[in-house]
C-alpha cells in the first residue's frame, strides 16, 4: 500500500559465472565459426547439410544456402568414388572420424587439392547427432611440396634429373631388367673442352650452353628414357627396352651429331663436340655403381681415343685406368720427392751468333723406369689434372737455378 513501510524484501541471488563463460565460449565458437579460413559445416545423421561458414562458399564456390537439407556434392559420387563414398561413412559410423583428400571442383570448372575431417558429436548417451566436418585449401601446401620435390630431384640449371634421381631409377630399371631378363644401357656424356667457354667467355655464357646441350639431349631420347646432368658438363643417359646394343650405339650416335651442331648464344656461335662411353646391363655389371663406373671409364677411353667419338665399355680399360691412376699418384709422389728436374735447350741467335735465351725441358728421373722426357711427363700431368702444378714448380726451378 502506498505510504506504508515494507516490512521485508526476499530476493534471490544466483551465481551465473558458468553461465556467462558458457555464453563467451559459445560466442568464440560464433566468432571462430564465421571467420576462419577454412570451410566449416555440419551434417545430420542422414549426412545432410544442416549449416556452414561463408568460407566454405567463398573455397567451393557452392550456394550453401541451396544445400542446406542436401548432401553436399563433394561428398557423393561421381566427386567421389563409389568405393571411397562407401568406406567413408562406413568408417566415420564405427570410428567416430574420417580424414582424407579430395579433389573439388568448382561450379566454373576449376579444381583444387583438399584436405577433408570428419567428427561425430555424440550425446549423452554416445548416439550420433551429428557431424562437423572441416574442409582445408591444400594448394598452397601441395605447391611447396612440388618445389621440394623439383629441388631435391631435379637439376636447378637444366631441369634434367640430377644425380639423387638418376641414381635411383637405375637401381629400379636394373631390378625391373633381372624380373623381365631386359637389358639397360647407361649412357656416360662429356663436353669435350667445355672450360675453355667458361674460361673464355664466362659461367653466365657456359650455363647458357649447358641448357641448350641439356635440350637436346633431352629430345632426342624416348619418354621412357632418363636423362640426367651428372655434374658440371656431364650427363647420364639410362636407356632401357632395347633390341640390341647396335641399337644403343645409334642412338648414342645420334646424340653426339645432335651436340655437334652449332649452339647460338646471342652473337656468339660455339661449336662443341662430346665423347661418350656406354655400359651395358648385364654384361658389364650387376649393380648402378658398376654400370656409372663402366660407362665413365668408356667415356674417358673415348678422349683418350681424340674425343668426339662413342666407345662402348671393355674389361681391358679397366686395366687401362688402374694403370693411369698408378702413374698419376707416382707423379704426384715425384713432384713432392724431387724426382723432377729441368734440362736447358740454349736458343741461339744465328745473325748474332750467340745464344739469347734457353728453353727449359722437364725431366722425370724415375726410380725403376730411368729418365723420362717432356712427352711421357706432360700428357700424364694434363691427363691427371697437375699440369698447373706442375708449370708452377718448372717456373720456380728455373727461376732459383
Amino acid at each position: 500500500t502506498p505510504g506504508k513501510a515494507i516490512p521485508r524484501l526476499i530476493g534471490v541471488a544466483q551465481d551465473i559465472t558458468e553461465r556467462r563463460a558458457a555464453e563467451m565460449h559459445l560466442r568464440e565458437a560464433a566468432t571462430i565459426f564465421e571467420e576462419t579460413r577454412d570451410g566449416l559445416f555440419i551434417l545430420d545423421q542422414n549426412y545432410k547439410l544442416t549449416s556452414a561458414n561463408p568460407a566454405l562458399s567463398r573455397m567451393t564456390g557452392l550456394d550453401t544456402g541451396h544445400w542446406i537439407g542436401k548432401e553436399l556434392p563433394f561428398l557423393q559420387p561421381p566427386a567421389l568414388s563409389q568405393q571411397i563414398h562407401d568406406n567413408l561413412w562406413v568408417q566415420l559410423k564405427r570410428e567416430g572420424n574420417w580424414q582424407g583428400e579430395l579433389h573439388i571442383t568448382k561450379p566454373a570448372g576449376d579444381q583444387f587439392p583438399a584436405r577433408l575431417s570428419l567428427n561425430v558429436v555424440r550425446d549423452r548417451d554416445l548416439d550420433w547427432t551429428q557431424a562437423v566436418g572441416i574442409l582445408s585449401d591444400v594448394s598452397e601446401l601441395r605447391g611447396v611440396q612440388a618445389k621440394l620435390q623439383q629441388l631435391a630431384h631435379y637439376d636447378q640449371l637444366t631441369g634434367l634429373a640430377n644425380r639423387l634421381l638418376m641414381q635411383d631409377r637405375l637401381i629400379q630399371a636394373i631390378h625391373r631388367s633381372r624380373r623381365y631378363g631386359l637389358r639397360v644401357a647407361v649412357l656416360f656424356i662429356d663436353l669435350d673442352h667445355f672450360k675453355r667457354i667458361n674460361d673464355s667467355c664466362g659461367h653466365a655464357v657456359g650455363d647458357l650452353v649447358l641448357r641448350e646441350a641439356a635440350s637436346r639431349i633431352k629430345h632426342n631420347i624416348r619418354n621412357d628414357d632418363t636423362a640426367s646432368r651428372h655434374g658440371g658438363d656431364e650427363f647420364v643417359v639410362i636407356v632401357e627396352k632395347f633390341a640390341d646394343q647396335s641399337q644403343v650405339l645409334a642412338l648414342a650416335e645420334k646424340l653426339r651429331a645432335a651436340l655437334a651442331l652449332p649452339i647460338q648464344i646471342g652473337t656468339q656461335t660455339f661449336h662443341i663436340s662430346s665423347s661418350i662411353g656406354i655400359a651395358l646391363f648385364p654384361d658389364n655389371g650387376g649393380e648402378a655403381e658398376q654400370l656409372l663406373r663402366g660407362a665413365d671409364t668408356a667415356m674417358y677411353e673415348a678422349k683418350a681415343q681424340g674425343r668426339n667419338r662413342v666407345v662402348l665399355y671393355d674389361p681391358a680399360m679397366t686395366v687401362k685406368v688402374a694403370s693411369f691412376l698408378t702413374r698419376d699418384a707416382r707423379l704426384r709422389q715425384a713432384l713432392t720427392e724431387g724426382e723432377l728436374c729441368l734440362h736447358y735447350q740454349p736458343v741461339i741467335d744465328t745473325q748474332a751468333g750467340q745464344c739469347s735465351a734457353v728453353e727449359a725441358l722437364v725431366r722425370w728421373q724415375h726410380p725403376t723406369l730411368g729418365l723420362l722426357a717432356a712427352d711421357q711427363v706432360i700428357p700424364a700431368a694434363e691427363e691427371s689434372g697437375l699440369i698447373i702444378e706442375l708449370g708452377r714448380w718448372v717456373l720456380r726451378e728455373a727461376c732459383r737455378q
